[in-house]
């Protein structure tokens, strides 16, 4: 149902404030901050799964009236390959495969938080 005004004085008025309404939710749908993820997964179908679980994420703090999250996910299969990555990109969250190819995850969390003066965490 569209609702369809004519020109008159209260006109400008009413436009505006239906403006700014519909531009609070344009907005809305934007996420408000790009959060930079590194996920380092040598398995395509698990990097896979990792990506569809941001991707409702940042669709489900939409539904809890939370502002939307956005995330920037940058893939990379092997622990050199995430740290050729991180020399030049700083990320909020790394997830790490413990058994990667080469470089263990665990010896890449720990020379990553070394780089970036942080102790690693894990759940």
């Amino acid at each position: 149902r569209q609702l369809m005004m004519s020109p008159g004085p209260v006109a400008p008025t009413l436009r505006a404030a239906i403006d700014e309404k519909s531009t609070h939710a344009s907005s809305r749908d934007e996420p408000s901050r790009a959060i930079r993820v590194l996920i380092v997964e040598d398995d395509s179908f698990s990097f896979l799964c990792l990506k569809s679980h941001f991707d409702q994420i940042g669709k489900s703090a939409d539904s809890l009236g939370l502002p939307r999250l956005g995330f920037v996910l940058t893939h990379a299969v092997s622990a050199e390959d995430a740290w050729a990555l991180c020399s030049t990109t700083v990320f909020e969250i790394v997830l790490v495969d413990l058994r990667l190819p080469g470089l263990s995850g665990v010896e890449l969390a720990r020379a990553y938080a070394e780089h970036i003066g942080s102790p690693p965490r894990a759940p």
